[in-house]
């Protein structure tokens, strides 16, 4: 079973209507208590890093989170947003990430006059051939980014495909243990997207 979080700060229904098309159904999850029943969850998110923590700290999504990601049976994907709170922290806020996979954000640097916000397509500069997600895809894939921070990871075994915006090199995507972070939208990346959402479906 696979459920999409709905925390009020992202547009859920465009994920469900992925599953349509996948023939899969993809449920709505309003409250933690429901999160032990699945095997897949999606945390996508829009907006500011603190007031994300705070809903999900005062609507106890948190602890059942660390649950669920603590079973290496269970797999969780994070969009824009969701995959940044997977990290210990970011420059957009004080509060901490969750931590799951070393790492830190950072706010894009503004160089030439152009806006540190990363908007439109982007293709990955390689695909890792080991990578489960990114199965089927290749260099020229492009994806749809909206975001003004951007994710340098720790960890030495994680695996991870780069693009960049405005000569800035950045990760767009990564797999560690049970977790996949995608910093695009692929809900809004049409058929490579699309493909996303299918091998997740599929692992």
């Amino acid at each position: 079973m696979i459920g999409v979080m709905d925390l009020g700060v992202n547009n859920v229904k465009s994920i469900v209507n992925i599953g349509k098309k996948l023939g899969v159904t993809i449920d709505i999850l309003e409250h933690s208590g429901e999160i032990e029943k699945y095997d897949k969850l999606i945390l996508p998110g829009i907006g500011s890093y603190d007031a994300v923590v705070e809903i999900l700290v005062d609507q106890n999504w948190w602890n059942p989170l660390n649950e669920f990601v603590s079973n290496q049976n269970k797999k969780l994907m994070g969009i824009c947003l969701g995959a940044q709170l997977m990290v210990n922290s970011s420059e957009e806020g004080i509060k901490p990430g969750f931590g799951w996979v070393g790492g830190a954000c950072h706010k894009f640097k503004q160089l030439n006059k152009k806006s540190t916000v990363n908007m439109g397509w982007r293709s990955l500069g390689s695909i890792p051939p080991n990578s489960q997600i990114l199965k089927g895809l290749n260099e020229d894939s492009r994806f749809y980014h909206v975001h003004s921070y951007f994710i340098e990871l720790f960890e030495t075994e994680v695996i991870f495909a780069k693009s960049s915006y405005n000569s800035q090199s950045f990760i767009a995507y990564f797999e560690y243990k049970n977790l996949i972070g995608v910093q695009f939208h692929p809900e809004k990346s049409g058929t490579y997207g699309l493909r996303i959402f299918k091998n997740f479906i599929e692992i």
